[in-house]
């Protein structure tokens, strides 16, 4: 009703105002959605996996010490976020050789 009022200027709901109603709406839901999967965050584990993925997207590729230095938290719950990230394929890893030749992983957020 409040389409077809602002938009068409007549208070019969016609099949153009219900048309645009569900774009809008279809919008207004992925919006939403897209809110709630980013910023919001419902327990323990959502905020944590939110501050590794925004550690990690902030500094393009990261190892596993940094990660733990720079966000000073358990290695378990660590390792619990990295592997539900790389089994959901958010996150890529990359093995490489260190200076002292020891094999490391760095991790990067997909699509980046």
């Amino acid at each position: 009703m409040l389409i077809a009022v602002d938009y068409e200027n007549s208070f019969t709901i016609s099949e153009s105002s219900i048309e645009m109603a569900v774009i809008k709406i279809d919008r207004l839901l992925k919006g939403f959605q897209k809110f709630t999967n980013e910023e919001v965050t419902f327990n323990k584990y959502q905020a944590t996996r939110k501050r590794v993925k925004d550690f990690i997207s902030a500094r393009d590729e990261v190892n596993k010490t940094e990660l733990l230095r720079g966000l000073k938290m358990p290695t378990k719950d660590l390792q619990v976020v990295l592997q539900t990230l790389l089994d959901e394929e958010t996150l890529h890893v990359r093995e490489v050789k260190s200076a002292n030749n020891k094999r490391t992983n760095l991790y990067s957020i997909n699509g980046k």
